[in-house]
């Protein structure tokens, strides 16, 4: 199965963590990945300076998606596209799951 690409929008310095999956009729390039016009809102507590919103992203998707995740684009903005590797085993960062409940 091939990796899958997701458009995502990061709310950054929200004062909490959360993943909203949003339908997009104009999202229609991800049919073909298996993601039929979804994408997805992450808000995050870090402040977007010195890549603390971009690690945070990263640790809330691996959680959510229970795979590896990896920025394809979008590093200095809001609007980002997101790999998330569907053939992976999840380890997230070789932590236990339950070291990511404060992340």
């Amino acid at each position: 199965m091939a990796n899958k690409i997701i458009k995502v929008k990061v709310k950054p310095n929200s004062g909490k963590q959360e993943v909203i999956e949003n339908s997009d009729g104009d999202n229609a390039g991800n049919k073909e990945n298996g993601n039929e016009n979804k994408n997805y809102t992450v808000y995050l507590k870090s402040a977007p300076e010195n890549n603390k919103a971009n690690i945070e992203l990263i640790k809330v998707l691996e959680r959510h998606f229970k795979k590896k995740i990896k920025i394809k684009s979008g590093f200095t903005s809001k609007n980002k596209l997101i790999e998330v590797e569907e053939n992976e085993i999840w380890i997230c960062s070789g932590l236990a799951r339950e070291s990511w409940k404060d992340v």
